[in-house]
């Protein structure tokens, strides 16, 4: 790249990759900003076969948005799947089923997960935007943890 007066605004290539399991979810994360320069931290998942991603609730102390979008970068209204998301946790926990492109905000104190991506019949895009440049969890301890396995 040429040298710009703003390339302290410019971050090639600033992924770290790691995967949830051999082969599916191939994930990575920005390091915030200490190293882009907000309070922001961008997770981006490419989710190729089912994977029961985060299976127990918390909360975080900052907003978060999940988005959801098919694979085809010709059309991400192209959504071939379902995501179960729980949003709240004991009397006010309800689960969420994403079967189309969709963003969904969680805002601070919110409880959420597990987040389960059931169905897959093509690739799907899950990406993590946080309001933070400090990612941390909140554990949270449901009355009645079986409720997130039930069927029905």
């Amino acid at each position: 790249m040429v040298s710009s007066r703003y390339e302290n605004l410019i971050y090639l290539e600033p992924l770290q990759k790691r995967w949830f399991v051999e082969g599916v979810g191939k994930y990575s994360r920005e390091k915030g900003a200490m190293y882009l320069g907000a309070e922001f931290i961008f997770g981006y998942n490419l989710i190729i076969e089912p994977l029961y991603m985060e299976k127990s609730p918390h909360m975080h102390d900052f907003h978060e948005y999940f988005v959801f979008i098919g694979g085809n970068p010709m059309d991400i209204r192209d959504f071939g799947g379902e995501v179960d998301l729980w949003l709240g946790v004991d009397d006010e926990a309800e689960k969420i089923t994403v079967k189309k492109t969709t963003i969904i905000h969680v805002p601070p104190g919110l409880p959420h997960c597990p987040l389960n991506f059931r169905i897959i019949h093509k690739p799907i895009i899950f990406m993590e935007c946080m309001l933070t440049s400090n990612y941390g969890q909140i554990e949270v301890h449901p009355k009645d943890p079986s409720i997130y396995t039930r069927t029905g």
